[in-house]
């Protein structure tokens, strides 16, 4: 008889937050089936962590190549037998996750709070919080879900279900987590919600630099929408795509701004060198 469920942790140079759990026994039962996707090939687990894998019966997974994060959790789902898929990202921290009801329930994905960590300064057991939960910023483009977190921390896939979605799209990494939900409401994928959480996110605080990383991303997937003439929705994500735009460039701005001693040099060489070629 197959798992109920299949926990996938993604990991990239996240050894160190997989040590943090690993000795958790409360984690592990026979209807629970863990995988690893080791997505860094020149970075093995240490021999002592790779030991605690093995211990604990968690199959690692380690492509010849990087996959990127859709690519690898695509990975563990075709290698997973469970009926339920829980995806892990490395550097969140599982918890234990409750399967009273799910071998009954007839949803296709489900939702769960979530706890929260600030990254290199909380203990999980001191620091976390009580669960919350955490809307998509996009809410309007979820009407039929709303409200709905989006992450892997707050979603379990049912397998059918994430089979017939062909799973994480890899052209929309870094907003794959929107992508595949917003295709689920498109197929009118039905949706439970629970109350215990099973993940907790260790966040740091996010600089503007970072979040300039995931505005090409952001606008891929809005401007996808945009393209599916979707009538409402489609005009809704043109206006959210409008302000990433926005953003972008101000984003953009703030930095030139604040390297403008750089940037003046830079133009005073360039022009100098142009000068020299008439």
């Amino acid at each position: 008889m197959p798992p109920l469920v299949s926990r996938i942790v993604t990991c990239y140079r996240q050894w160190a937050y997989l040590a943090q759990w690993i000795g958790d026994e409360t984690l592990f039962s026979p209807e629970i089936e863990w995988f690893v996707v080791n997505d860094a090939p020149a970075d093995p687990p240490p021999p002592e962590l790779a030991a605690k894998l093995t211990e604990r019966g968690i199959r690692l997974l380690s492509p010849p190549a990087n996959l990127g994060r859709s690519r690898a959790r695509n990975l563990g789902a075709r290698e997973s037998s469970g009926r339920w898929l829980d995806f892990i990202d490395g550097d969140d921290r599982p918890l234990v996750l409750a399967t009273t009801g799910l071998a009954e329930s007839t949803a296709g994905l489900i939702e769960h709070p979530v706890r929260l960590a600030q990254k290199g300064r909380d203990l999980f057991e001191l620091g976390a919080s009580a669960p919350v939960s955490r809307p998509s910023i996009w809410r309007s483009l979820l009407p039929e879900y709303q409200p709905i977190n989006v992450t892997p921390a707050a979603v379990l896939w049912r397998r059918e279900t994430f089979q017939l979605l062909a799973g994480f799209d890899a052209r929309f990494d870094g907003a794959e987590d929107f992508h595949l939900v917003f295709r689920a409401m498109l197929a009118e994928v039905p949706l439970a919600r629970l109350d215990t959480p099973k993940q907790c996110y260790f966040s740091a605080a996010h600089s503007p630099t970072k979040d300039a990383t995931h505005i090409d991303s952001h606008q891929r997937v809005l401007s996808w929408i945009v393209a599916q003439d979707l009538g409402a929705l489609s005009e809704e994500a043109r206006f959210w795509l409008g302000k990433e735009v926005v953003y972008d460039a101000c984003l953009k701005l703030r930095v030139v701004w604040t390297h403008r001693r750089s940037v003046w040099r830079f133009l005073r060489s360039r022009l100098g060198r142009s000068n020299r070629n008439w």
